[in-house]
């Protein structure tokens, strides 16, 4: 009954404004289905966004009444008491009048909001299993913006797996996974390299989900995992890393408790992978200093971005000027270019790229420069051929190779995670994300034993059997074999 009491408060507020859901959505910034479920009565904005979220919906709703002239409607619509004669009505007036009626509303079914479910207890797999599925499902839909998980398991265990698998498939496109887990550090060079692999294979297959990785030497008793303000779970595990049995609580007590406990242990000190803001970057210079090393491993899933003429990245600039990106960006970009004019002339870069991937890129002609979504031309695309076959010829120490992916034997050969190395730090590029929302997209590797063994993998790539070098000529004499095929794919996807 509450929820439709702030619901059905809502969509006369905005009915009588002439609202559409899709304005408020986007001065909330909230996906247009959020925006449906709080008028229906399906849910609720969280307690924590409330003020603000009523707050801006009293600015939008009280401007758009007052430029209907239709402040004196409002107070016989709404049942509330006109302020006295000769008083002008201001949008400030109005808009507390407006915040007043919708917290009143939202605060009369806050007891719904605030009771908590009994503790469970659960001891066999497939019953705990059935049952983080429907609660998973639950705060799912429930979620506003943004779920954050930590969870004391290791990435790759079998029910972690069975976890993020469930959320990569439940979660709409509109919301924010973030889940903050363990990984083991391996002081064997082989078993790390397999390990890291395995790692990059899961970043891949569960794309749509943010990944923060801890070293789990920190924290791998504790057993524990905690939906932020939501559940929280304590575990038990068989030898094969299966749940055993499982206690589950939303008291608040004891989830805050858990949390902070959790946050000692998962710190900066100790984390080996995690989420970056793009813009923090930029204020950083982060890749500007990224690229003033002399030895690179690029791992690149989605276009070239790199060994692109000057008119072209002219062509970008422009294009993100045109489009309204932020100054500092634009500024990066341009530092960029001066970075990679000298990077290329001298430095040891080996760039390795997937062969579906080589032919998305004609077919879709799309680069990902910073976090710039560019497509090509295909002139641009020659001109771009011509100038990365001059840089090769006259930078002997640039190297390709292409993996081929047929060769996996992978359910899913859509690879979406770009890995930038060079011998001190790692950086990788989330083109999925980047593509959706332009947040979250790039993540860090600041471990020094991380970021080596990941450029061994590099070295063991270079001479397996699902990856060959490309010599300048061996490029030439296959685009001279198969331009004319080329050249039709991309007329055909213009």
């Amino acid at each position: 009954m509450g929820k439709k009491n702030y619901g059905s408060t809502l969509r006369n507020l905005l009915t009588f404004s002439e609202v559409k859901f899709l304005i408020l959505g986007n001065h909330l910034g909230y996906d247009v289905s959020y925006i449906s479920k709080w008028c229906n009565g399906v849910k609720l904005p969280s307690s924590k966004s409330i003020k603000e979220i009523n707050e801006k919906i009293s600015d939008l709703v009280s401007s758009e009444i007052l430029s209907l002239n239709k402040e004196n409607q409002f107070f016989n619509k709404f049942n509330i008491e006109k302020p006295r004669k000769n008083f002008s009505i201001n949008s400030k007036i109005l808009g507390d009048k407006i915040y007043n009626l919708l917290n009143s509303s939202y605060l009369e079914c806050s007891s719904h909001e605030e009771k908590e479910t009994p503790d469970v207890f659960l001891i066999e797999n497939t019953q705990i299993k059935s049952f983080l599925s429907t609660i998973l499902r639950q705060q799912i839909n429930e979620a506003d913006h943004t779920l954050e998980f930590y969870m004391t398991l290791d990435i790759t265990t079998i029910d972690c797996l069975y976890i993020i698998s469930l959320l990569s498939k439940m979660k709409p496109e509109s919301l924010k996974i973030k889940i903050y887990l363990g990984i083991h550090l391996l002081a064997d060079d082989d078993n790390a390299i397999k390990n890291i692999k395995n790692i990059y294979m899961i970043l891949n297959q569960f794309i749509n989900i943010n990944f923060e990785l801890y070293n789990s030497s920190y924290f791998e008793n504790l057993n524990t995992i905690v939906i932020k303000d939501k559940i929280s779970f304590l575990y038990s595990l068989n030898n094969e890393g299966q749940f055993e049995t499982l206690i589950s609580t939303t008291n608040k007590y004891k989830l805050k408790k858990l949390l902070s406990t959790l946050s000692k242990s998962m710190n900066s000190l100790n984390r080996i992978f995690s989420i970056k803001d793009h813009n923090s970057l930029i204020r950083k210079a982060y890749r500007t200093n990224f690229y003033t090393h002399d030895n690179f491993n690029f791992l690149l899933t989605s276009g070239f971005e790199f060994l692109i003429p000057q008119n072209i990245i002219q062509n970008i600039l422009n294009y993100a000027l045109k489009n309204n990106f932020p100054k500092e960006e634009l500024i990066s970009m341009q530092d960029l270019m001066i970075t990679w004019n000298e990077m290329f002339e001298q430095a040891s870069i080996n760039f390795f790229v997937f062969k579906s991937s080589i032919l998305k890129y004609f077919q879709e002609k799309t680069i990902y420069f910073m976090n710039v979504k560019y497509k090509m031309t295909p002139e641009e695309i020659l001109e771009h051929y011509n100038y990365f076959i001059s840089v090769l010829k006259s930078n002997p120490r640039i190297k390709i190779y292409v993996i081929d992916d047929n060769l996996l034997n992978l359910d899913y050969l859509d690879f979406k995670m770009s890995v930038f190395c060079n011998k001190d730090s790692v950086f990788l590029k989330n083109v999925a994300l980047l593509s959706e929302t332009k947040e979250d997209f790039l993540s860090t590797v600041n471990n020094y034993s991380t970021v080596r063994h990941i450029n061994l993998v590099f070295d063991k790539l270079k001479n397996s059997e699902v990856c060959k070098e490309f010599h300048p000529e061996e490029i030439e004499n296959s685009w001279n074999k198969y331009n004319h095929m080329i050249l039709k794919i991309m007329n055909l996807h213009s």
